[in-house]
């Protein structure tokens, strides 16, 4: 066994865990967690401005409850396989060519859907755009914790969820100041624009080293740690990284620090516990509002 203090150009061979240890956390890793930043800034913001631009979107095409319910439950369902899709495909096809297609379908889709006069082409424009959106997200967050310490991993998906609230209040600060001058269409269009600087971003980086060695690209795996290691500064000893088993691939175990294990189970938990209150509030908002009319008055007169 060899020990942590080691220097690692003094060994025979490392895993790319190791050699994402020593080049630690840099330049690299700001480059990437920027890109992730603005994939889930704008994925909350698309998904918060769709709740927003509903009346409007409503009084357009004068819309009765059915096809209300189409239009949220469309983005609802393609949200839900989109994630797990796009997890499929970022093991398959890898992290970087998942995220640069699926930015580049989410934009098109998205422009489509902006300029539809047809209210079913509009529906099935926007459920493509939130599928693709959904599908880029765990691409983009297997990259930033793939090429992150252990001891960072915590902090970068917690900084990517604050990314997820600026992207809401974000959303929420233009359609307060904004829909009403630019409609609907005009403001979805400028908040799609964020994406096409994430598209750019990934398009220059290169894809997780973790990944290119677990599907065999030991070659570009060698030469993306490589470029990780010349931002950072660091040694490099890309050539002693020894490839590793395919059967590895997704073992996840190690994602986080002991210490922060159970932390960062709990938050998640409160995380979720939070999201599905929040859905249920927005599911019983119109219902209360409805009855309120009625029912304060004959709680008044009570008093």
């Amino acid at each position: 066994m060899y020990s942590e203090k080691e220097s690692l150009s003094k060994r025979t061979y490392i895993s790319v865990d190791h050699a994402v240890e020593h080049a630690g956390f840099g330049r690299a890793q700001i480059k990437y967690l920027l890109a992730a930043c603005v994939v889930f800034f704008t994925e909350v913001q698309f998904i918060h401005l769709g709740s927003l631009t509903l009346p409007s979107i409503t009084c357009e095409w004068d819309l009765v409850k059915w096809q209300i319910l189409i239009l949220l439950v469309g983005a609802s369902v393609t949200r839900t396989i989109g994630s797990f899709v796009g997890g499929t495909l970022s093991d398959k096809y890898g992290r970087k060519n998942n995220v640069v297609i699926g930015l580049f379908c989410m934009i098109f889709f998205g422009l489509l859907a902006v300029v539809q006069i047809d209210f079913y082409l509009f529906v099935t424009f926007r459920a493509c755009s939130f599928f693709f959106l959904h599908c880029i997200t765990p691409s983009a967050l297997c990259i930033v914790l793939e090429i992150s310490p252990r001891k960072m991993r915590f902090l970068a998906k917690m900084i990517l969820a604050v990314a997820g609230q600026l992207g809401a209040t974000a959303s929420s600060l233009f359609a307060m100041y904004y829909l009403d001058s630019l409609g609907w269409r005009d403001l979805t269009f400028y908040l799609i624009l964020p994406c096409f600087l994430a598209l750019l971003i990934f398009c220059y980086l290169n894809d997780s080293p973790r990944y290119l060695y677990l599907s065999g690209d030991s070659e570009g795996g060698r030469k993306a740690m490589k470029a990780i290691f010349n931002m950072n500064g660091k040694e490099d000893v890309s050539h002693l990284i020894k490839n590793v088993k395919d059967q590895d691939r997704g073992n996840v175990k190690q994602m986080f620090t002991p210490e922060f294990e159970k932390t960062t189970w709990m938050i998640l938990g409160v995380i979720t516990v939070k999201n599905l209150v929040i859905t249920a509030m927005h599911l019983a908002l119109p219902y209360i509002l409805q009855a309120l009319p009625t029912f304060v008055p004959h709680l008044i007169t009570a008093q």
